[in-house]
């Protein structure tokens, strides 16, 4: 059976299915991370055998022939965080046929040494040989680099506990990051095959890694009996013309990585005394079988570790088959089968089936001729007189913008459109040529670069150029440059240091290494040339400047610490300046420090306006003449020396204009409330999309821009908004129904959401919700919502809706059943049902409830349905590659609007 690559902290209620598929068995939790106890109902078909309480819940269930159930459970949940209690303890647990609990093997459990690892045992999976009366359970190692797991073993019928077994870990000296995939019992015999990955880092062609497999057998004291290494196994795809990989067969060798991971490479049973497996590389299908040694004549452990010979028997050719078996299957469908009277599953429609009818769109604001300094992705310095910046636009193309000091346009330059979503960088590099580069998001992904020649206005592609996905670029004094780069894999990642020649070639690496000293790279976070023509290079745990010659030599290191004469907070980015640098200290009370040549701190500010107001910036840069540049992603400010703005390129927030919608409400009367992503001013306007108001936030309240926030109204007509400011994150500004502000101390805020015609509030968690309602005294209850109204347990909530009645809608996600749901409540906050939605509209869709009917938009798919699941309508949308519009259903009008990721312009839909 695969084993699970690491515990799921939610434990949702679940069904597990015997191998003959004649029992299941379903496990109710009383908590969602499996603390406490939980409810057991074993069942034959449709007839329910018990159902019963146990002080334990069970998270893993091997369910036998018998009907007896093998598992384990954490009595504190996985992570261990019962607060006041220690650990608790991890437990072994055999219940047999009538439900009486055989055994329950206690162990406490033991904080980890390592960051962000729960406490051990950590169980990894059941090994069960059920023919054979004995199991193991697969234990984590502690030591997460060394990764040995141990297996306990029992015997089925006693509960006896037998002596511990290692299995072999089959490692060389070379090969890394290994671990066992799953392992299953070869019937017929007492013997395991187990599934096992490694790779092999920098041993493959071109220095590229290597990933493969090895299988091996193992008898049931941990002695190895037979073993089979496929070194290359899952490097399935290759060009022999071409040492690297191209882009396709890297997605082609990760889409089959995930399989095996997920899957295992150990396919069903054929036969007793066979096993068969997967061989990726060469899409083969390999059958063994296993037979007793005919020369056992003993029965002494020597001759029982040689009593056995493993012989192969078929060798087919084999597409990579779904590996998932019918019994996984068969727990799907039981454990979806929990709460089924209380769900609905929306049937998937053809693409033209009827659609919603367009209407003409509204445009709330006047569109003026745009500045071109908007929308500031990337910042970086342009060379003596001048800065760039790539601008950036939900669903648009990325432009290369050059301004001088003074604001004046140099150039607007349209960057090639990228088949992958990823990160554009600039760097200048000499007179009138930039490096341009992009790294598309994800693992073992490949950077692109260019060179810009300004002057010309010509891009040409570094086509030798070769580096992993760019942290950071710095110039080299001929021309040449410099990369900060993180080469992404699945499970883990290692940065390095690159120079290359000015047409992109590789001339030196430095590679991230933890063992060696203050030469070595260990977290590098940010880099630049200096004046003087070294690379320096910040590292933000160490807190340290290391400086390189242009050739990739170590000169020095200078601890930040020492040389400030306080702790550093967090330093994250550096710029260069004639004297020295700037270094950015994030989250300090004054983040930006200069430091001469050699680190000491000459000043530490906070960038203000003249009026004191805190600025809020994305990203900063310095110009030739050593002044700071900081940007808010809509304007460039210069700071003087004491850090203060002196100097605007560009637009700055005006609480009287409405650049972006950010949000748009509309309240159970029909009044429009429109919040602008700039300034948060939320522009209240009548059903006509007339002006009545405008609700002012106050800059001491609110820095940068939204982003998905939150904005609630009350049936009185008062309308709060959740913004950020230096200091208090996520805190409600409130106004009146006449756009006067209510200052209210901060015990007092409003939190969640109201609902409308009812004394009720909502207040969301990641994965519960409170209900909460006042009465006429004031007196509170508050309910905690944690289930469905299937009986299974939110796992991750988007957002939440309520009608005007005040029923409410949550949508959530579960990795657990797969799928997204929409779920109802009404207004006394009692389970109605649950929709699960079409996988068409892919993860965290928008959506609205109002009417007694939802509007959901996923993967540019609009759909239109009732309360029981029908479908009424479907539309395809204009696609946005960042952005998805939200829904509103205007009340009483037979109207659907959308609001848009940017922009003033409302798309209106009319609704039957």
């Amino acid at each position: 059976m695969p084993l699970l690559p690491r515990p799921q902290e939610v434990v949702s209620p679940r069904a597990f299915v015997s191998s003959d598929g004649q029992f299941s068995l379903e496990v109710w939790p009383s908590d969602q991370n499996g603390v406490g106890g939980a409810t057991y109902k074993l069942r034959t078909g449709t007839e329910s055998l018990w159902s019963m309480q146990h002080p334990f819940t069970l998270v893993n269930v091997c369910l036998t022939q018998a009907g007896e159930a093998i598992g384990y459970a954490y009595s504190h949940g996985i992570q261990g965080r019962v607060h006041g209690d220690g650990y608790g303890d991890f437990q072994v647990v055999i219940l047999d046929r009538s439900g009486k609990v055989r055994l329950r093997d206690r162990v406490e459990r033991t904080g980890s040494r390592f960051l962000h690892e729960p406490p051990s045992p950590i169980a990894d999976g059941l090994i069960v040989h059920e023919e054979h009366d004995h199991f193991f359970v697969q234990l984590l190692d502690p030591d997460v680099n060394r990764r040995q797991p141990t297996w306990w073993s029992y015997q089925i019928s006693t509960g006896t506990k037998n002596a511990e077994v290692q299995p072999p870990t089959m490692r060389d000296e070379h090969s890394s990051h290994g671990f066992v995939i799953a392992a299953k019992p070869i019937a017929g015999t007492p013997l395991t095959i187990v599934h096992q990955s490694h790779s092999w880092s920098g041993y493959g062609r071109d220095g590229n890694d290597e990933y493969g497999a090895r299988f091996f057998v193992v008898d049931q004291k941990g002695r190895l009996i037979w073993n089979k290494l496929l070194r290359h196994d899952y490097q399935v795809a290759h060009t022999d013309s071409d040492a690297k990989m191209d882009g396709e067969n890297e997605k082609i060798n990760k889409s089959v990585r995930n399989r095996i991971f997920q899957f295992g490479g150990i396919l069903p049973d054929k036969k007793s005394m066979e096993f068969e497996l997967y061989f990726a590389r060469d899409s083969r299908r390999v059958t063994y079988r296993v037979e007793r040694s005919a020369e056992q004549n003993s029965t002494t452990n020597s001759s029982e570790q040689l009593a056995w010979n493993v012989t192969e028997v078929a060798n087919e050719p084999s597409s990579l088959p779904q590996i998932a078996t019918a019994k996984q299957d068969q727990a799907l469908r039981e454990t979806l089968r929990i709460g089924q009277d209380s769900r609905i599953q929306v049937a998937v429609v053809a693409a033209n089936f009827p659609s919603l009818k367009p209407l003409s769109s509204i445009e709330l604001a006047q569109r003026e001729p745009e500045s071109p300094i908007h929308s500031i992705y990337h910042f970086a310095g342009g060379g003596p007189g001048r800065l760039a910046f790539i601008r950036s636009i939900p669903g648009g193309q990325n432009v290369f913008v050059l301004v001088g000091l003074d604001g004046e346009l140099v150039l607007e330059f349209k960057l090639p459109e990228h088949p992958a979503e990823g990160r554009w960088q600039t760097c200048w590099l000499q007179g009138d040529t930039f490096l341009v580069t992009v790294s598309p998001y994800g693992v073992e992904q490949k950077s692109t670069a260019w060179v810009l020649d300004t002057k010309s206005e010509s891009l040409s592609k570094l086509d030798a150029f070769d580096c992993d996905s760019i942290d950071d670029l710095a110039r080299l004094p001929d021309g040449g440059f410099a990369a900060l780069a993180t080469a992404r894999y699945e499970y883990t990642m290692v940065s390095g240091l690159h120079g290359f020649s000015p047409d992109g070639r590789s001339r030196w690496h430095i590679e991230q290494d933890y063992s060696k000293g203050p030469q070595a790279l260990f977290s590098p976070e940010a880099i630049t040339l200096t004046s003087s023509g070294e690379v320096a290079v910040l590292d933000n745990i160490r807190d340290s400047l290391q400086y390189f010659s242009p050739q990739g030599q170590f000169l020095r290191s200078v601890d930040l610490k020492e040389a400030w004469g306080r702790e550093p907070n967090y330093p994250t980015d550096l710029a260069t300046t004639p004297d020295g640098l700037v270094v950015y200290d994030f989250d300090a009370a004054k983040p930006y420090v200069r430091v001469d040549s050699e680190g000491k701190q000459q000043s530490w500010f906070q960038p203000r306006q003249a009026d004191g107001r805190v600025v809020d910036c994305a990203d900063f840069e310095t110009d030739s003449r050593g002044f700071v540049w900081v940007t808010d992603r809509h304007a460039l400010l210069r700071l003087d020396s004491q850090g203060v703005v002196d100097r605007i390129i560009g637009a700055q927030p005006d609480p009287n204009q409405l650049r972006n919608v950010a949000m748009l409400e509309i309240d159970r009367l029909g009044k429009r409330y429109v919040v602008d992503q700039q300034s948060a001013t939320i522009h209240v306007m009548n059903a006509d999309w007339q002006l009545q108001h405008r609700c002012v936030v106050s800059p001491d309240d609110f820095r940068g821009e939204l982003f998905q926030p939150l904005l609630t109204v009350t049936d009185d007509g008062d309308v709060s908004v959740c913004v950020s400011t230096v200091g208090r994150r996520g805190h409600f500004v409130r106004f009146s129904k006449t756009g006067e502000p209510i200052v209210v101390p901060p015990s007092q805020e409003w939190k969640g959401r109201p609902g409308p015609g009812t004394r009720t509030r909502i207040i969301e968690d990641y994965d519960s919700l409170f209900w909460i309602e006042t009465d006429d005294s004031g007196k509170r209850t508050k309910q905690k919502i944690t289930a469905r109204p299937d009986g299974h347990w939110f796992e991750r909530i988007i957002d939440v809706r309520f009608d005007d009645d005040g029923c409410f809608a949550v949508l959530a996600e579960s990795d657990s059943l797969k799928e997204c749901s929409i779920n109802l409540f009404d207004a006394s906050a009692n389970p109605q049902k649950v929709i699960v939605l079409p996988k068409e509209v892919g993860d965290s869709p928008k959506f609205d409830y109002r009417e007694k009917y939802l509007a959901v938009i996923g993967n540019s798919i609009l759909l239109w349905m009732d309360l029981d699941g029908r479908m009424i309508a479907r539309n395809e949308l204009q696609p946005d590659r960042t952005k998805l519009p939200s829904p509103k259903i205007v009340p009483g009008k037979h109207e659907l609007i959308l609001s848009p990721g940017r922009g003033t312009s409302l798309v209106r839909f009319e609704l039957p």
